[in-house]
């Protein structure tokens, strides 16, 4: 029974140490980290810094702390790492530089920066939530050539990132976004130049306060000297005496010193000198003293704090002719362009060949036809046989069965012995024998065809002699001479 009552003694105070317990508070020191790296093809140059700069950033974190590296692309950004620091060794930093050195830039084209972040703050909303971090930060490395639309998504989601007391840094040049640099200015994100950047000395101030220990710096004995002769003066400037011994200053001389700790954001005015008589003694004493230099004032105004932020210079024309490069859409412009130039060029010459050799074979009818106007006649052996008008002349065949146009009855003429057509304004012979014959000067072989000039003396046969030739009619002849073969 005793036993019993103890047990459930102790089960009632565990029950009520863990309700009184309550959830468990994030760790201050801890850290999330997330890292950006731009893949434009602008930043092709830039990201061989953003690697060393990434690894820097992630040497910094410590055991318990959490890292994710995020690749910016086109489309979708892609998740390269997601892990928890957990001894920091080389290991785990040889995967760091391996998701690093895996992120190259694409050509033609432009990350879309904004749809980065996003993703980047809904997974560290998640993992603070879930791992109780403490701290949460975001780097962006880019060249800050980003298009006004995405620009202002940035903005936006910076504002998001600064309510939850996560920090945004972003690194950039020269041609960085206009808008960016407001935002700056406005402390919405923190602004540096790749050049100047330093992810290690952000993330340490992140981390809690550590005592620093100081060493005042040595002090000159000549200073001291004349310091300790000083009384200051907290409420602006006056004139402070030495405190000398009396029987130096029955001496004959004395020091006199003004302070002036005044600091105003408007002109100074400077309030006339009083002029001390200064001896100098025949010690060394005055010899050694020095005059400080007195600092310039500067004016504190916001005017001076905006200035000295970085301002955008033009763009050079290398960075120029990247951007314009990276737009897919004057590739494409580009290369319609030059097809509907190569079409007009290609168009343009068939035009002018198709004009050219209209014009020849125009020039070519025209002139065979001033040749060969009139009547074709085929004469063997002093028997003419007219075949009419030249241009309506389809062809004839010569040979010893009746089928053929002009007939001959010799036993060494085939059945089929020849034949005369036409071939544009040409007229052709063809020898359908078997034994070959002389035609315009040429030998025919059998199965051959040749161009036959007018007129022509044809020898099928050692007996057998056929003439070819064109007759004008008598008015034509009358007026331009002799025709040709005119018989």
């Amino acid at each position: 029974m005793k036993m019993r009552f103890i047990i459930l003694l102790a089960a009632f105070f565990l029950v009520a140490t863990t309700a009184c317990a309550g959830p468990q508070a994030p760790h201050d020191g801890s850290m999330a980290l997330t890292l950006i790296v731009d893949t434009s093809w602008s930043c092709e140059q830039e990201i061989s810094d953003f690697r060393p700069l990434g690894q820097q950033g992630a040497e910094t974190l410590e055991p318990g702390d959490y890292l994710e590296i995020i690749a910016a692309r086109g489309g979708k950004p892609r998740l390269m790492l997601a892990q928890e620091i957990e001894t920091g060794d080389a290991d785990e930093s040889r995967k760091v530089s391996a998701a690093l050195r895996a992120i190259h830039s694409y050509f033609l084209s432009d990350a879309n920066l904004s749809a980065a972040l996003e993703m980047a703050f809904k997974r560290l909303t998640i993992v603070c939530a879930e791992k109780r971090y403490g701290r949460a930060a975001v780097i962006i490395f880019t060249d800050g050539q980003i298009k006004r639309t995405d620009a202002a998504r940035i903005i936006t989601l910076a504002q998001k990132f600064k309510t939850n007391d996560w920090p945004v840094y972003l690194t950039g040049n020269n041609n960085t976004s206009k808008s960016l640099l407001i935002a700056s200015n406005s402390e919405i994100l923190h602004w540096h130049k790749i050049d100047e950047s330093s992810p290690q000395t952000w993330l340490r101030g992140l981390k809690p306060d550590e005592p620093v220990v100081s060493t005042p710096p040595a002090e000159d004995p000549v200073i001291e000297r004349i310091t300790d002769s000083l009384i200051p003066d907290l409420f602006g400037e006056s004139l402070i005496q030495d405190k000398l011994p009396e029987d130096q200053k029955d001496g004959g001389y004395s020091i006199q010193t003004r302070i002036d700790s005044t600091v105003s954001i408007g002109p100074r005015v400077e309030p006339p000198a009083q002029e001390t008589p200064l001896e100098p003694p025949d010690t060394d004493v005055a010899s050694s003293v020095v005059e400080p230099d007195e600092p310039a004032d500067e004016d504190v105004t916001e005017a001076s704090v905006v200035s000295q932020q970085p301002q955008p210079s033009s763009p050079s024309l290398s960075s120029r002719l990247r951007k314009l490069a990276a737009n897919p859409w004057w590739w494409i412009i580009t290369a319609l362009v030059l097809i509907a130039g190569a079409l007009l060029s290609v168009g343009h010459i068939a035009v002018r060949r198709a004009d050219r050799m209209t014009t020849t074979v125009k020039g070519r009818l025209a002139t065979s036809r001033r040749e060969v106007a009139g009547a074709l006649v085929v004469t063997v052996n002093g028997q003419s046989h007219p075949l009419g008008p030249y241009e309506r002349f389809n062809g004839i065949h010569v040979g010893r069965e009746t089928g053929n146009t002009i007939q001959l009855t010799d036993k060494q003429i085939e059945k089929r012995h020849l034949r005369l057509f036409k071939k544009g304004a040409d007229l052709m012979i063809h020898n359908l024998s078997k034994t070959p014959f002389v035609a315009g000067g040429k030998t025919i072989r059998p199965g051959h065809k040749e161009p036959l000039p007018l007129p022509a003396n044809v020898q099928i046969t050692e007996k057998i002699r056929m003439t070819v030739a064109v007759v004008r009619p008598k008015t034509e002849a009358a007026k331009g001479g002799e025709s040709h073969g005119t018989q």
